[in-house]
């Protein structure tokens, strides 16, 4: 079989299970492409292209199982425009692994590499909530509207990600449709207002136009209210 996917060509074989239809693919698949799929409000966070080998598991002695997608991609050729550690040149490897039931609402988990793991809910191309696991096992989802980042980190540049955040989570203020950040995360290496902190625990979020966040460290111990100006 042979068609198209992603606005790209693929190959695919049909083979039959037990109790399903399994369709494997081989193809290639823009980022673009990959930006509406997981309903990215911006689309220079990913770029490039790169190839994939996939899985359609099609439930045929149980209908009432969703139809679900698995994804394996080295991610060769894509660019993930993202500050430090989730940045990524073109040419660099990373192994993603993505599984897809299309459920009412859609059910997307994604690990990447050993250490990152995510799950999304998406309804209608959009995001509805999410959780970004990192050295973590926990993907339980949060409440409707909110996505949540758990889990421990060596180093964070707070600044370049306040800058990010706005584009991840469609922070305007004339955005209809946007996603509260929440976290709770242990970073070994952090600046905040001009002080050097190590083995911080962080917690908060995006409140009303403003960060709000509580922060326990050897040097400061309390909350930051970071402004929107």
């Amino acid at each position: 079989i042979s068609g198209y996917i992603f606005h790209k060509p693929f190959s695919a074989s049909l083979h039959t299970l037990k109790d399903n239809l399994a369709i494997e693919m081989l193809g290639s698949l823009t980022m673009t492409s990959l930006t509406q799929l997981v309903g990215l409000p911006s689309d220079d966070i990913l770029g490039g292209k790169t190839e994939f080998i996939a899985n359609i598991i099609v439930p045929i002695e149980d209908a009432s199982l969703p139809i679900q997608l698995q994804i394996s991609a080295d991610m060769k050729g894509a660019e993930v425009n993202l500050p430090s550690p989730f940045g990524k040149k073109a040419e660099a490897r990373e192994n993603v692994e993505a599984q897809i039931a299309f459920s009412d609402p859609v059910d997307l988990k994604i690990q990447i590499g050993e250490d990152i793991k995510s799950r999304l809910e998406l309804n209608n191309g959009s995001i509805v909530r999410g959780i970004l696991a990192i050295k973590s096992d926990r993907l339980e989802l949060p409440a409707e509207g909110q996505f949540l980042t758990i889990g421990h980190l060596k180093s964070f540049p707070l600044t370049q990600w306040q800058e990010a955040s706005k584009k991840i989570f469609n922070l305007e203020e004339k955005s209809k449709s946007k996603l509260t950040p929440l976290f709770d995360i242990l970073i070994d290496e952090v600046n905040v207002v001009g002080l050097n902190l190590k083995k911080a625990a962080f917690n908060g979020g995006y409140q009303v136009g403003d960060w709000m966040i509580g922060v326990k460290s050897d040097r400061l111990e309390g909350h930051i209210w970071i402004p929107k100006e």
